[in-house]
Order: structure tokens, then sequence, then C-alpha cells
């Protein structure tokens, strides 16, 4: 079954929250997760947490890619938007995926999306 969260703008606090509800990935899936800051001037930080078992809680990825986003329009030295992070997760066993984060200053938006690794669905720019 394919795993996806459409585009979806949310509001992060300066505290740390989820950005999104668990979704359920299943053994020798991929996922694709984009994280894209819409602040114009805050810094967002956020982890990617796991679980195999609802009776378990979350725990934190070693990934730090979600790690110190920056404002919009951020630009790197070669041309690149600094403000979008695109990670990929191999998951090896039934497991839950989040991500939470938080937001400096007073707070700001960002933009999650999540799909299976190997879609060609149109959102990923891709036609059959």
């Amino acid at each position: 079954m394919a795993i996806r969260l459409n585009p979806t703008v949310v509001a992060v606090t300066p505290v740390l929250g989820a950005l999104f509800e668990p979704l359920t990935v299943g053994a020798q899936e991929a996922l694709s997760l984009q994280v894209e800051n819409l602040s114009a001037t805050e810094t967002f930080t956020g982890y990617v947490r796991s679980r195999l078992s609802p009776s378990n809680g979350m725990a934190v990825s070693t990934l730090g890619d979600l790690n110190s986003i920056p404002p919009d329009g951020t630009v790197g030295p070669n041309g690149e938007d600094l403000s979008k992070v695109l990670v990929t997760l191999d998951l090896p066993a039934n497991s839950e995926v989040d991500v939470v984060g938080l937001m400096t200053g007073l707070g700001g938006n960002v933009r999650v999306t999540a799909l299976p690794r190997a879609s060609r669905s149109i959102a990923m720019g891709q036609s059959r």
C-alpha cells in the first residue's frame, strides 16, 4: 500500500511538536520526506522519529538532515535552495514514522510531503 502525505502546510512553534500523525510503513518499503521552510526569517529544526510497534515510544533517528533548515529563499554557494530538504528512509521492518520539529523566534510554517521512494506519481513530477 502506498504511503503518502500530500503537500501540507504546518504551523510550527518554538516548542517541539509533531508535524503529522505517524505514517505506517510496511517492511522493505522506502519513504521520501520533503520539508520546506516557508518562513522568511526563522530557522526550522526537525527530527525523523520511528517505532516498530504502537506500544513502543517514538525513537529519534540519527539522520541530521532536518537540523537547522534556514529561512525560505536561502541560497547555497552553487545556487541551490537550502530551505528545502529531502530525505529518504529505507525501512527493513513494519514501522511508524513521523517528523517533529520547532521553529526559532515566533515560529512559522513548513510544507511537508511524504511519498514512497519509487513513486511515479504526478506529485513527483513524473508521468506514466
